[in-house]
């Protein structure tokens, strides 16, 4: 992908930079993604995605299973891989919809967790294709507790009401002390 250039109305720096390897079934393997900085040179960060343990049917859509995706930062001294950035796993229900989202953030000696977000799809309506036609996303961002290595207080609490037409209609957020 990259940004346009509004001043000579062409192609500007490159903004990310994909490569998805497949299966011998067809299915993804894995995907990484490269995000550059705006000179289009500095690589920032790269994401790792892990379709291992998502299931497909004959026709590749997704039949349950989780999807997992590495966020790392990008070393300028190695020129390699940094420190973990970001933990992400979606669970997906036999109908190919995600069902929960949990993401872990991590601090900069990728050790550490700082806090974790849990994204519940319950209440949201998917049609046969996947797409969203109404309900709520809730998401709840919790600080991590250090001293026992669990979910700490809740940070923020968000509710993201969609219209039929499975646009976001509402969105609300509280955070928390």
């Amino acid at each position: 992908t990259y940004r346009w250039n509004t001043t000579t109305g062409l192609r500007g720096t490159l903004k990310s930079h994909s490569e998805i390897v497949f299966t011998s079934e067809g299915n993804p393997e894995t995907s990484t993604t490269r995000n550059y900085a705006k000179d289009g040179i500095e690589i920032l960060e790269e994401s790792v995605a892990t379709f291992a343990d998502v299931n497909f049917d004959d026709e590749g859509n997704i039949v349950g299973g989780t999807l997992v995706q590495d966020t790392y930062r990008w070393n300028t001294t190695t020129g390699l891989r940094g420190t973990l950035k970001s933990h992400s796993e979606i669970v997906f229900t036999a109908e190919g919809n995600p069902e929960i989202s949990t993401t872990r953030n991590y601090a900069k000696d990728g050790i550490e967790i700082l806090e974790e977000s849990v994204a519940t799809f319950a209440d949201v309506n998917f049609d046969d294709d996947g797409n969203i036609v109404g309900g709520t996303l809730v998401q709840d961002t919790y600080r991590w507790n250090t001293t026992t290595g669990l979910r700490g207080t809740l940070k923020s609490h968000s509710e993201i009401v969609f219209t039929a037409e499975g646009n976001p209609e509402t969105s609300t957020t509280r955070n928390y002390a």
